[in-house]
Protein backbone atom coordinates (compact mmCIF):
# COMPACT_ATOMS: atom_id res chain seq x y z
CA UNK A 1 0.00 0.00 0.00
CA UNK A 2 2.72 2.16 1.00
CA UNK A 3 4.31 1.42 -2.53
CA UNK A 4 1.19 2.60 -4.37
CA UNK A 5 1.15 5.87 -2.43
CA UNK A 6 5.18 6.76 -2.81
CA UNK A 7 4.66 5.96 -6.98
CA UNK A 8 1.65 7.88 -7.56
CA UNK A 9 3.08 10.84 -5.88
CA UNK A 10 5.97 10.15 -7.78
CA UNK A 11 4.18 10.12 -11.14
CA UNK A 12 2.05 13.47 -10.01
CA UNK A 13 5.36 15.08 -8.98
CA UNK A 14 6.80 14.12 -12.88
CA UNK A 15 3.75 15.47 -14.03
CA UNK A 16 4.43 19.22 -12.85
CA UNK A 17 7.37 18.86 -13.75
CA UNK A 18 7.10 19.14 -17.51
CA UNK A 19 6.73 22.46 -19.24
CA UNK A 20 3.39 24.37 -18.66
CA UNK A 21 1.76 25.61 -21.28
CA UNK A 22 2.54 29.17 -22.55
CA UNK A 23 0.36 31.98 -21.44
CA UNK A 24 -1.42 33.75 -24.50
CA UNK A 25 0.34 37.02 -25.44
CA UNK A 26 -1.77 39.97 -25.58
CA UNK A 27 -0.37 43.12 -27.72
CA UNK A 28 -0.99 46.05 -25.87
CA UNK A 29 -3.11 48.92 -28.05
CA UNK A 30 -0.22 51.63 -29.04
CA UNK A 31 -1.01 55.08 -27.62
CA UNK A 32 -2.56 57.35 -30.14
CA UNK A 33 -0.02 60.03 -31.24
CA UNK A 34 0.11 63.45 -29.22
CA UNK A 35 -0.01 66.83 -30.81
CA UNK A 36 3.72 67.30 -29.56
CA UNK A 37 4.76 64.68 -32.08
CA UNK A 38 2.11 65.77 -34.76
CA UNK A 39 3.78 69.33 -34.63
CA UNK A 40 7.34 68.04 -34.99
CA UNK A 41 6.34 66.10 -38.13
CA UNK A 42 5.08 69.50 -39.28
CA UNK A 43 8.41 71.26 -38.31
CA UNK A 44 10.53 69.12 -39.57
CA UNK A 45 9.07 68.39 -42.83
CA UNK A 46 8.30 71.91 -43.02
CA UNK A 47 12.13 73.02 -42.63
CA UNK A 48 13.03 69.89 -45.32
CA UNK A 49 10.85 71.27 -47.56
CA UNK A 50 8.88 67.88 -47.93
CA UNK A 51 5.59 66.48 -47.83
CA UNK A 52 6.15 63.41 -45.96
CA UNK A 53 9.18 61.69 -44.28
CA UNK A 54 10.17 60.21 -41.28
CA UNK A 55 7.24 58.78 -39.98
CA UNK A 56 5.14 61.71 -41.05
CA UNK A 57 3.04 62.84 -43.93
CA UNK A 58 1.26 66.46 -44.09
CA UNK A 59 -1.22 65.13 -46.86
CA UNK A 60 -2.48 62.86 -44.10
CA UNK A 61 -2.51 65.37 -41.19
CA UNK A 62 -4.84 67.50 -43.40
CA UNK A 63 -7.29 65.29 -42.07
CA UNK A 64 -6.30 64.71 -38.63
CA UNK A 65 -9.29 65.09 -35.96
CA UNK A 66 -7.66 68.25 -34.14
CA UNK A 67 -8.59 71.46 -36.60
CA UNK A 68 -5.36 73.05 -35.23
CA UNK A 69 -3.51 70.42 -36.41
CA UNK A 70 -4.96 70.44 -40.18
CA UNK A 71 -4.30 74.28 -40.12
CA UNK A 72 -0.66 74.34 -39.54
CA UNK A 73 -0.59 71.06 -41.66
CA UNK A 74 -2.02 73.47 -44.34
CA UNK A 75 0.41 76.09 -43.87
CA UNK A 76 3.55 73.94 -43.71
CA UNK A 77 2.25 72.32 -47.05
CA UNK A 78 1.94 75.91 -48.53
CA UNK A 79 5.82 76.67 -47.12
CA UNK A 80 7.23 73.15 -49.06
CA UNK A 81 5.66 74.49 -52.03
CA UNK A 82 5.59 71.74 -54.00
CA UNK A 83 2.38 71.79 -56.98
CA UNK A 84 1.52 67.54 -55.65
CA UNK A 85 -0.29 69.12 -52.33
CA UNK A 86 -2.56 71.30 -54.05
CA UNK A 87 -5.26 68.46 -54.69
CA UNK A 88 -5.26 67.70 -51.09
CA UNK A 89 -5.43 71.33 -50.11
CA UNK A 90 -8.59 71.62 -53.08
CA UNK A 91 -9.92 68.90 -50.95
CA UNK A 92 -9.64 70.82 -48.16
CA UNK A 93 -10.83 74.09 -49.71
CA UNK A 94 -14.08 73.04 -50.55
CA UNK A 95 -15.02 70.39 -47.95
CA UNK A 96 -13.02 71.53 -44.75
CA UNK A 97 -16.02 72.21 -42.07
CA UNK A 98 -13.65 74.51 -39.89
CA UNK A 99 -13.50 78.32 -41.89
CA UNK A 100 -10.11 79.00 -40.54
CA UNK A 101 -8.61 75.76 -41.87
CA UNK A 102 -10.37 76.39 -44.89
CA UNK A 103 -8.82 80.37 -45.09
CA UNK A 104 -5.31 78.60 -44.39
CA UNK A 105 -5.79 76.32 -47.32
CA UNK A 106 -6.08 79.04 -49.89
CA UNK A 107 -3.03 80.94 -48.26
CA UNK A 108 -1.48 77.73 -48.76
CA UNK A 109 -2.28 77.31 -52.78
CA UNK A 110 -0.73 81.01 -52.83
CA UNK A 111 2.32 79.96 -50.91
CA UNK A 112 2.54 77.35 -53.77
CA UNK A 113 2.19 79.62 -56.63
CA UNK A 114 1.12 77.06 -59.14
CA UNK A 115 -1.89 77.96 -61.82
CA UNK A 116 -3.42 74.82 -61.01
CA UNK A 117 -4.95 76.25 -58.00
CA UNK A 118 -6.63 79.33 -59.72
CA UNK A 119 -10.04 77.21 -60.11
CA UNK A 120 -10.28 76.26 -56.67
CA UNK A 121 -9.34 80.10 -55.97
CA UNK A 122 -11.85 81.54 -58.14
CA UNK A 123 -14.56 79.33 -56.93
CA UNK A 124 -13.71 80.53 -53.16
CA UNK A 125 -14.26 84.53 -54.40
CA UNK A 126 -18.41 83.69 -54.29
CA UNK A 127 -17.72 81.35 -50.62
CA UNK A 128 -20.65 83.37 -48.20
CA UNK A 129 -16.97 83.50 -45.42
CA UNK A 130 -15.82 86.76 -46.85
CA UNK A 131 -12.56 85.86 -45.16
CA UNK A 132 -12.36 83.11 -46.99
CA UNK A 133 -12.95 85.38 -50.01
CA UNK A 134 -10.00 87.35 -49.08
CA UNK A 135 -7.89 84.78 -48.54
CA UNK A 136 -8.93 83.47 -51.68
CA UNK A 137 -8.28 87.16 -53.26
CA UNK A 138 -4.53 86.90 -51.68
CA UNK A 139 -3.97 83.76 -53.55
CA UNK A 140 -4.78 84.81 -57.11
CA UNK A 141 -2.68 87.86 -56.45
CA UNK A 142 0.14 85.95 -55.65
CA UNK A 143 -0.55 83.55 -58.45
CA UNK A 144 -0.36 86.37 -60.69
CA UNK A 145 -3.55 84.42 -62.23
CA UNK A 146 -4.67 87.69 -64.43
CA UNK A 147 -8.34 86.51 -65.30
CA UNK A 148 -9.40 87.01 -61.36
CA UNK A 149 -8.51 91.04 -61.50
CA UNK A 150 -12.62 91.27 -62.58
CA UNK A 151 -14.21 88.32 -59.83
CA UNK A 152 -12.23 89.92 -57.32
CA UNK A 153 -12.85 93.88 -58.48
CA UNK A 154 -16.79 92.25 -58.03
CA UNK A 155 -16.08 90.91 -54.50
CA UNK A 156 -14.80 94.31 -53.43
CA UNK A 157 -17.31 95.99 -54.82
CA UNK A 158 -20.09 93.69 -53.08
CA UNK A 159 -18.55 94.73 -49.80
CA UNK A 160 -18.16 98.41 -50.56
CA UNK A 161 -21.63 98.69 -51.24
CA UNK A 162 -22.89 97.42 -48.21
CA UNK A 163 -20.83 100.11 -46.82
CA UNK A 164 -18.11 97.71 -44.45
CA UNK A 165 -15.66 100.69 -44.78
CA UNK A 166 -18.20 103.29 -43.26
CA UNK A 167 -16.77 105.10 -40.08
CA UNK A 168 -13.42 103.36 -40.33
CA UNK A 169 -10.65 106.15 -39.36
CA UNK A 170 -8.15 106.63 -42.05
CA UNK A 171 -4.67 105.84 -40.02
CA UNK A 172 -7.05 102.91 -38.13
CA UNK A 173 -4.30 100.21 -38.57
CA UNK A 174 -6.17 97.82 -36.07
CA UNK A 175 -6.04 93.84 -36.90
CA UNK A 176 -8.07 91.75 -37.31
CA UNK A 177 -11.26 94.01 -37.90
CA UNK A 178 -14.92 92.69 -39.20
CA UNK A 179 -14.38 89.97 -42.00
CA UNK A 180 -16.40 92.29 -44.76
CA UNK A 181 -13.14 94.96 -44.03
CA UNK A 182 -10.47 91.89 -43.89
CA UNK A 183 -11.82 91.14 -47.67
CA UNK A 184 -11.77 94.43 -49.03
CA UNK A 185 -8.26 95.00 -47.92
CA UNK A 186 -6.89 91.73 -49.21
CA UNK A 187 -8.71 92.11 -52.01
CA UNK A 188 -7.20 95.74 -52.75
CA UNK A 189 -4.04 94.07 -52.12
CA UNK A 190 -4.41 91.56 -54.50
CA UNK A 191 -5.14 93.44 -57.21
CA UNK A 192 -2.12 95.87 -56.46
CA UNK A 193 0.14 92.27 -57.03
CA UNK A 194 -1.54 92.04 -60.23
CA UNK A 195 -1.42 95.13 -61.52
CA UNK A 196 -4.70 96.10 -62.57
CA UNK A 197 -5.03 99.71 -62.27
CA UNK A 198 -9.13 99.72 -64.02
CA UNK A 199 -10.39 97.19 -61.49
CA UNK A 200 -8.99 99.09 -58.72
CA UNK A 201 -10.39 102.48 -60.17
CA UNK A 202 -13.79 100.93 -60.71
CA UNK A 203 -14.12 100.12 -57.11
CA UNK A 204 -12.37 102.80 -55.37
CA UNK A 205 -13.04 105.83 -57.46
CA UNK A 206 -16.53 107.26 -58.21
CA UNK A 207 -18.03 108.97 -60.75
CA UNK A 208 -16.70 111.97 -59.40
CA UNK A 209 -13.39 110.89 -59.86
CA UNK A 210 -12.61 111.14 -56.28
CA UNK A 211 -11.96 108.06 -53.86
CA UNK A 212 -14.89 106.43 -51.76
CA UNK A 213 -12.39 105.58 -48.98
CA UNK A 214 -10.12 107.61 -47.05
CA UNK A 215 -8.70 104.27 -45.66
CA UNK A 216 -4.71 103.88 -45.67
CA UNK A 217 -4.59 100.97 -47.87
CA UNK A 218 -6.53 103.26 -50.39
CA UNK A 219 -3.55 105.34 -50.48
CA UNK A 220 -1.57 102.48 -50.25
CA UNK A 221 -2.96 100.83 -53.11
CA UNK A 222 -2.81 103.80 -55.53
CA UNK A 223 0.34 104.53 -54.77
CA UNK A 224 1.73 100.97 -55.65
CA UNK A 225 -0.32 100.47 -58.71
CA UNK A 226 2.47 102.35 -60.65
CA UNK A 227 0.21 103.78 -63.18
CA UNK A 228 0.32 107.85 -64.39
CA UNK A 229 -3.29 107.55 -63.83
CA UNK A 230 -3.30 107.22 -59.90
CA UNK A 231 -1.69 110.86 -59.60
CA UNK A 232 -4.80 112.63 -59.35
CA UNK A 233 -6.41 109.95 -56.91
CA UNK A 234 -3.71 110.16 -54.44
CA UNK A 235 -3.22 113.93 -54.28
CA UNK A 236 -6.95 113.70 -53.92
CA UNK A 237 -6.10 112.02 -50.55
CA UNK A 238 -3.45 114.15 -49.85
CA UNK A 239 -5.69 116.67 -49.45
CA UNK A 240 -7.94 114.84 -46.99
CA UNK A 241 -7.50 113.35 -43.64
CA UNK A 242 -5.24 110.36 -42.56
CA UNK A 243 -1.34 111.14 -42.28
CA UNK A 244 -0.53 107.57 -43.73
CA UNK A 245 -2.31 108.46 -46.50
CA UNK A 246 -0.43 111.69 -47.06
CA UNK A 247 3.22 109.79 -46.46
CA UNK A 248 1.86 107.41 -49.40
CA UNK A 249 1.21 110.72 -51.54
CA UNK A 250 4.91 111.70 -50.45
CA UNK A 251 6.39 108.28 -51.29
CA UNK A 252 4.86 108.74 -55.21
CA UNK A 253 5.89 112.21 -54.98
CA UNK A 254 9.37 111.14 -54.53
CA UNK A 255 9.48 108.11 -56.63
CA UNK A 256 7.61 109.93 -59.53
CA UNK A 257 8.53 113.33 -59.72
CA UNK A 258 5.88 114.03 -62.70
CA UNK A 259 2.85 114.68 -64.02
CA UNK A 260 0.36 115.93 -61.29
CA UNK A 261 2.47 115.87 -59.01
CA UNK A 262 5.65 118.53 -60.20
CA UNK A 263 6.25 120.80 -62.93
CA UNK A 264 7.96 119.07 -66.02
CA UNK A 265 11.70 117.94 -65.16
CA UNK A 266 14.87 119.98 -66.40
CA UNK A 267 17.52 116.94 -65.22
CA UNK A 268 17.28 114.04 -62.96
CA UNK A 269 18.83 116.11 -60.13
CA UNK A 270 16.46 118.90 -60.52
CA UNK A 271 13.22 116.48 -60.53
CA UNK A 272 14.82 114.98 -57.09
CA UNK A 273 15.48 118.01 -55.31
CA UNK A 274 12.28 119.54 -56.18
CA UNK A 275 10.40 116.72 -55.46
CA UNK A 276 12.75 116.58 -51.36
CA UNK A 277 12.14 120.27 -50.93
CA UNK A 278 8.66 120.10 -51.26
CA UNK A 279 8.44 117.05 -49.52
CA UNK A 280 10.00 117.65 -46.40
CA UNK A 281 8.38 120.61 -45.43
CA UNK A 282 4.90 119.25 -45.99
CA UNK A 283 5.47 115.83 -43.75
CA UNK A 284 7.05 117.86 -40.90
CA UNK A 285 4.05 120.19 -40.83
CA UNK A 286 1.03 119.15 -42.32
CA UNK A 287 1.86 115.53 -40.55
CA UNK A 288 4.28 116.09 -37.83
CA UNK A 289 3.25 113.16 -35.69
CA UNK A 290 5.05 111.05 -38.16
CA UNK A 291 8.08 113.31 -38.28
CA UNK A 292 9.03 113.11 -34.90
CA UNK A 293 11.76 115.02 -33.29
CA UNK A 294 14.24 112.10 -33.22
CA UNK A 295 16.30 113.14 -36.17
CA UNK A 296 13.77 112.15 -38.46
CA UNK A 297 13.53 115.65 -40.63
CA UNK A 298 17.30 115.78 -40.51
CA UNK A 299 17.49 112.48 -42.79
CA UNK A 300 14.58 113.81 -44.91
CA UNK A 301 16.47 117.13 -45.33
CA UNK A 302 19.72 114.92 -46.42
CA UNK A 303 17.28 113.26 -49.27
CA UNK A 304 18.10 117.11 -50.69
CA UNK A 305 21.66 116.75 -51.01
CA UNK A 306 21.66 113.21 -52.72
CA UNK A 307 22.00 112.50 -55.96
CA UNK A 308 20.46 109.25 -55.95
CA UNK A 309 17.13 109.14 -56.42
CA UNK A 310 16.70 105.73 -54.97
CA UNK A 311 18.29 106.91 -52.00
CA UNK A 312 16.08 109.85 -51.43
CA UNK A 313 12.90 107.93 -51.39
CA UNK A 314 14.84 105.18 -48.68
CA UNK A 315 15.59 108.30 -46.52
CA UNK A 316 11.74 108.94 -46.78
CA UNK A 317 10.43 105.54 -45.86
CA UNK A 318 13.29 105.39 -43.03
CA UNK A 319 12.15 109.01 -41.59
CA UNK A 320 8.70 107.47 -41.29
CA UNK A 321 9.76 104.28 -39.79
CA UNK A 322 11.74 106.39 -37.14
CA UNK A 323 8.16 106.60 -35.23
CA UNK A 324 8.54 103.46 -34.09
CA UNK A 325 11.80 103.31 -32.28
CA UNK A 326 11.13 107.13 -30.89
Amino acid sequence: MTRRLVLLACLIAMANCGPKAAAPVVNPTPPPTVFEQKMRWILQLEDQRQLRGGGGDLLTLLTDQEARIRRRSALAAGRVKLPEAIPALTTTLQSEADPEVRQMAAFAMGLIGDAAAAPALMNALADPDPLLQGRAAEALGMIAHKAAAQPIGAMIAAHITSNVLGGINPDDMGYPKASGVEAVRLGIFALVRLGSYDALAAVLVDQNGRPRSRWWPVAFAFQRINDPRAATVLLDLFNGEGQLTRAAWARRRIRVGRGPFSRPPKTRQYRLRSASRRCVPLLCSATPALVPSCGASSLLRRSIKTSSWRRSSRFLDYAIRRRSSC
